[in-house]
């Protein structure tokens, strides 16, 4: 069971990981029809990753094709078709296709494109390294199966997978190699439109920011922290403010939420909660709404939270700043 089968589960009985697959195609750009011959007169025999659940449309290096899929059993996986295309509909025998890593090609996107994508560790993946596109067909499946246990959030994962050789035919030239990019998000993960109250005890004039657009970025299975996306042109970890004349904001914080199903039950300090230089850390207000609302697919509606800014030693120190917020949910990030 996974979400790529469109399987919802109830978000408060199982914590799940969504994968996000990007199909890298820079390396070997497929476009529509590319790759199959438009005649048989002049025809070679071929072997090829096939766009798989990759649309035919897609054309360029810097779309993304996503699809949503979940750790179930701490497992997840996607499913790559590897085609034959010939003088013949269909091969005319079995061949035989030997899979590997194409690293040398992820280095070359990484490099053309700056990202920073980190091929996987062996130990997070399990496919076969040989199929068989059978005798009288013109492709097969392969599954990549991949472990949650060393998912590191933090990372975006990357898959090179190339066909080293085959049986009959040849590898084509396009199509022998495709990059399969991985992000895992969790149930709470996605861009928001935040409203609340704002105070600061100490400078009664700082006013909150709102409305504002927040991108809730998973860090772990039920941990989320807090991106700005609309105060700047680009994500600031910091939470900003007005002071009345300019807009401002607290160094030395940002809060990351905690979740158990549909509660809130933390809110800690992304810069250390007070070993940061300005001794601040975060506390969730436990007489705040700190609740979760999913709609009837599992998608998380409105987060209601209220927690605190505080100054000193953990457990003992002064509330600086208090914030009540609603985020409602907008989209995916």
């Amino acid at each position: 069971m996974n979400k790529f089968e469109g399987l919802i589960l109830k978000k408060w009985i199982i914590p799940m990981i969504c994968l996000v697959l990007i199909s890298l195609v820079g390396v070997s750009c497929l476009k529509s029809g590319e790759g199959f011959p438009s005649s048989k007169d002049d025809v070679i025999d071929v072997v090829l990753l096939g766009d798989g659940q990759i649309p035919d449309s897609y054309t360029t290096s810097s779309q993304a094709f996503t699809l949503s899929g979940a750790f179930e059993n701490d497992t997840s996986g996607f499913d790559v078709i590897l085609q034959y295309s010939g003088a013949s509909d269909f091969a005319p025998q079995d061949i035989t296709l030997t899979l590997g890593v194409d690293t040398a090609a992820l280095n070359t996107y990484n490099t053309q494109n700056s990202t920073d994508y980190v091929a996987f560790d062996s130990s997070m993946l399990s496919y076969s390294k040989t199929v068989t596109i059978k005798k009288g067909t013109d492709r097969t499946i392969l599954r990549i199966v991949i472990s949650d246990a060393k998912f590191d959030f933090a990372t975006t994962y990357a898959l090179p997978l190339k066909i080293i050789s085959t049986t009959y035919g040849t590898v084509a030239a396009n199509g022998g190699t495709k990059i399969y990019a991985f992000t895992a998000k969790n149930d709470y993960d996605g861009e928001y439109t935040v409203t609340g109250t704002f105070s600061d005890l100490n400078f009664p004039a700082y006013k909150g920011i709102y409305p504002k657009t927040v991108d809730l970025v998973s860090t772990g299975i039920n941990t989320n922290s807090y991106l700005d996306v609309s105060t700047y042109s680009s994500a600031y970890i910091y939470y900003f403010f007005n002071t009345g004349t300019s807009v401002s904001y607290y160094g030395n914080f940002s809060p990351i939420f905690t979740f158990t199903g549909n509660k809130v039950t933390a809110v800690t300090n992304a810069y250390g909660q007070g070993t940061n230089t300005s001794l601040r850390y975060a506390e969730l207000n436990p007489s705040g709404i700190n609740t979760v609302e999913f709609d009837d697919n599992g998608t998380p509606k409105t987060i209601s939270v209220s927690y605190y800014m505080k100054v000193g030693a953990v457990g003992s120190g002064a509330i600086r700043v208090a914030i009540t917020e609603v985020y409602t949910y907008a989209g995916v990030r």
